[in-house]
């Protein structure tokens, strides 16, 4: 049911004002509408960028976080191995240790024989 002619006839002045700011308002709804449209593209590229750069981050982190362990790794082989050569040289020592004192008691042993 169309009341346009109804309305036209009653009040045609009041009825072009009303049309006039209703179409006002639309455009001004449509602008509002395409600048929040612009800033929401604005707003999900920069999001899109920071996302791309944070991984690149995390990849780059991931890539040290490798290669510290590679390197506490090979750290703890050498660590390993100058623990295995302490234990040889603190038995070497041991030994040595040993013959010293038999040479110290033979040494006393052959003083204490002379007259």
């Amino acid at each position: 049911m169309n009341s346009s002619h109804i309305l036209s006839a009653l009040d045609p002045v009041g009825i072009v004002r009303i049309t006039a700011r209703c179409m006002n308002a639309l455009y001004r709804l449509q602008v509002a509408r395409g600048n929040t449209i612009a800033q929401l593209a604005d707003l999900a590229q920069a999001n899109h960028e920071m996302v791309h750069t944070r991984d690149e981050f995390i990849v780059d982190l991931h890539a040290q976080l490798d290669q510290v362990e590679g390197q506490i790794g090979t750290l703890q082989t050498i660590v390993g191995e100058h623990e295995a050569m302490i234990g040889f040289l603190e038995e070497q020592v041991g030994a040595l240790t040993l013959e010293l004192n038999n040479a110290h008691e033979q040494l006393h042993f052959q003083q204490a024989q002379q007259p």
